[in-house]
């Protein structure tokens, strides 16, 4: 029989920073090689806020009892609560959250967080997350020659007709595209990925996009942390 390892996290100050050891195995190609003491800048008791432009919640469930869930509102993705009952779930394989971060920031790296996947059935870990791909605010001053294929408009984001826009957007506001990110939920409870643009800039509000899952009708997220550099006025 196979051995499960033990949880493995430890928590340095104020809860804020991680470490995670479930494994002893070297980085993916694309992981970040070393994510501890990192701030998390969507943090909600740092003041970071979820947003209107994000994907609604699954508050049903055609499901077996066995699959029976509470729905979880989107904040649960920027809170340190990573039980495995805590996840916000939407439908379908493609969906996104929208963050307004406690600070600006020069966007860097984001972690994603899970319980060990050891806890979690094979239907759940489906409905884990495969592909991620992080969207920046542009600053309305920046001008930086970009094509369309690197910016959005933040009306792309919209979930539904007839909702308004959100009143820490302008009407102009454009989002900067980032590289896609590979995750897999085995690889650890806190795995932490480069993300890059290609211009420098501070940002206030990001757009964490699933683009797939591992093949469930439904995706699962649990704590997503975005991190970065405070520029100086």
């Amino acid at each position: 029989m196979e051995e499960i390892p033990p949880p493995c996290d430890y928590y340095y100050g104020l809860g804020r920073f991680c470490v995670d050891c479930a494994t002893n195995s070297l980085p993916l190609p694309n992981q970040h090689p070393s994510s501890f003491l990192a701030p998390d800048y969507a943090l909600s008791p740092e003041g970071a806020i979820v947003i209107d432009l994000t994907s609604p919640t699954l508050l049903t469930s055609h499901y077996s009892p066995e699959q029976y869930f509470v729905p979880t509102p989107p904040i649960a993705v920027i809170e340190e609560d990573i039980r495995v009952s805590r996840c916000w779930k939407f439908s379908g394989s493609q969906g996104h959250v929208a963050v307004k971060l406690a600070k600006p920031i020069r966007l860097t790296n984001m972690t994603v967080y899970s319980p060990d996947h050891w806890e979690l059935p094979s239907w759940r870990r489906a409905e884990a997350p495969k592909l991620f791909r992080v969207w920046a605010l542009l600053p309305s001053d920046l001008a930086y020659p970009m094509s369309n294929m690197q910016t959005i408009d933040w009306q792309y984001f919209l979930i539904a007709d007839g909702i308004q826009k959100p009143t820490v957007l302008e009407d102009a506001s454009t989002f900067v595209r980032g590289n896609v990110i590979s995750y897999d939920i085995a690889h650890g409870t806190k795995q932490t990925f480069s993300v890059n643009f290609l211009t420098e800039f501070r940002t206030a509000i990001v757009i964490i996009e699933v683009l797939d899952n591992w093949g469930a009708t439904t995706t699962c997220l649990h704590r997503l942390a975005v991190h970065g550099v405070e520029l100086i006025e």
